[in-house]
């Protein structure tokens, strides 16, 4: 888990596996550490039944 730590430190894509054991750590909710923010050149509907 280290390493996805160093991945988030550095703006990296981790996982939703990742997220959840961060979460069981911290005893949270994904809702109270992740934020979504689409970068600004992605429209919203571009994340809707799109495969990436």
């Amino acid at each position: 888990m280290g390493g996805d730590i160093a991945k988030l430190g550095e703006n990296n894509n981790v996982s939703t596996e990742v997220l959840c054991k961060i979460c069981g750590v911290l005893n949270c909710v994904v809702d109270d550490i992740v934020e979504f923010m689409p970068n600004s050149e992605d429209e919203v509907g571009d994340y809707i039944g799109e495969e990436r």
